[in-house]
């Protein structure tokens, strides 16, 4: 985690130190700030059309991200290329990522990789990540751990949480070795307090398995917990198990059961088990075969054989009519629980 390269890109009103004070532009920012994003649109337009690379910049990030206007790429890469070629370091790093994020060939990641390398120079953090992102998949630059590392630490040292969370990664998984006193709990707690769902998962693990630190599982449910809440798959199914074991604390049912249900509906398969085990048990919610059925089919389509065993063990116990009504059920949630959540774009 996270799977995907999640490239970054600052705030415009990062690089409003360095903006001169011209009326129109001076306009656009402070309605900007207050995201009346219509004003802010008609005075960056004025002045983007007249060559100003700040305002072509601002005018480009709101359609980069939408902020007031539909989304529209296409619209806002002519704005940050005319920004970009005046030397504006915001929009060159706001094309990389528009370059990196939507590469269709070689020759893309490339020019992302020179914006990212021009920008970083200058101390912008983002691409400072951005750049490491680069340099550790090898996209556009000769694959590099220790090249990435350097940038991802700079970018981490700048307070970049995703920056933090990828060195305290490569520390773990020992592909670059531990400097100074900072192990990768420390950078994974580092970004864990800015509210990085992924480094409180990866807290989670560490002190659940005593990864770097010692095993403490009141701990473990704490950053579980934080990750849970965040939508972070794994993360509820780790909870459930351990309220449903009490390891951390005492054994709560409910509580499994309910985060048992948020982890199968985003399509895990060891959560749509524990549910059907559940149902049929009738442990933490009321006994319901039907639903146990439905469960246990999900997850042996995702290749559970031990659900697929329990789905026929269940079969032993239904009616007919229950039956037909499990099987029903079962092509509803498979379509709302396993093809929707494991879809991409």
């Amino acid at each position: 985690m996270p799977d995907s390269l999640d490239f970054l890109c600052p705030s415009p009103l990062q690089f409003v130190d360095s903006i001169p004070s011209w009326a129109g532009l001076g306009e656009g920012i402070d309605a900007f700030k207050r995201q009346e994003y219509a004003v802010a649109l008609r005075e960056f337009t004025l002045l983007a059309e007249q060559g100003d690379a700040d305002a072509q910049y601002f005018l480009g990030s709101l359609y980069q991200h939408g902020d007031g206007v539909m989304k529209n790429i296409a619209k806002a890469t002519p704005w940050l290329k005319k920004a970009s070629q005046q030397g504006h370091h915001g929009a060159a790093n706001a094309l990389g990522v528009i370059q990196a994020s939507q590469a269709q060939s070689a020759q893309d990641d490339e020019q992302a990789a020179r914006h990212f390398l021009t920008v970083a120079k200058q101390g912008v953090p983002e691409a400072m990540y951005n750049l490491g992102l680069l340099l550790l998949h090898g996209r556009g630059v000769a694959q590099s751990t220790p090249k990435a590392a350097q940038w991802l630490q700079k970018a981490a040292e700048h307070g970049i949480a995703a920056a933090q969370y990828r060195v305290g990664e490569l520390l773990a998984q020992g592909d670059i070795p531990a400097t100074g006193n900072l192990n990768p709990l420390d950078w994974y707690e580092k970004a864990a307090q800015q509210g990085y769902e992924p480094a409180e998962y990866a807290l989670g693990v560490s002190y659940l398995q005593g990864k770097g630190v010692e095993k403490n599982e009141a701990a473990a449910l704490h950053w579980f917990s934080l990750a849970a809440r965040h939508h972070i798959l794994p993360a509820q199914a780790q909870l459930a198990r351990l309220y449903d074991e009490g390891q951390g604390t005492a054994q709560d049912r409910i509580k499994a059961f309910h985060w048992y249900n948020e982890a199968a509906s985003q399509g895990d398969p060891g959560a749509q088990r524990a549910l059907g085990e559940k149902y049929a048990a009738g442990d933490g919610v009321p006994q319901d075969f039907v639903l146990a059925y439905v469960w246990f089919n999900l997850a042996s389509a995702q290749g559970m054989s031990e659900a697929a065993q329990a789905r026929e063990d269940m079969l032993q116990r239904m009616s007919a009519t229950q039956i037909e009504r499990g099987q029903e059920m079962s092509r509803d949630y498979f379509e709302r629980y396993v093809l929707k959540p494991n879809a991409t774009d």
